[in-house]
């Protein structure tokens, strides 16, 4: 099990929803410049699935980064409303997410 707090404002809540699969991608830090810009604009705006070479494993609405030395398959298990006094919690997702397959880079 793998949990993750997401902004409920972003985009990426929508998409895990709807496919009900995601992966968590740990990139190099060669790859700083490239994961900062894809952290700070949204996929509702501008579509970047170009900025990196991607590829599927079991999962099929999960791409993965391929440079990235370690992928996580995740199917969705659960989503929880954050509630809190705190601004910033109050304002996210707590995502629970079933490990399905592990890549490791060699």
């Amino acid at each position: 099990m793998l949990a993750i707090s997401l902004n409920k404002a972003h985009y990426t809540p929508v998409g895990i929803r709807e496919n009900k699969e995601v992966s968590v991608n740990f990139p190099t830090t060669e790859m700083a410049e490239q994961t900062d810009y894809c952290g700070l604009v949204s996929g509702r705006d501008q579509d970047k699935s170009e900025i990196f070479e991607i590829f599927y494993g079991q999962l099929k609405k999960a791409p993965m980064i391929k440079s990235c030395h370690l992928c996580i398959e995740c199917k969705l298990h659960d989503i929880y409303e954050m509630l809190s006094n705190d601004y910033l919690l109050e304002r996210s997702w707590l995502v629970m997410l079933m490990i399905a397959v592990l890549h490791v880079a060699k």
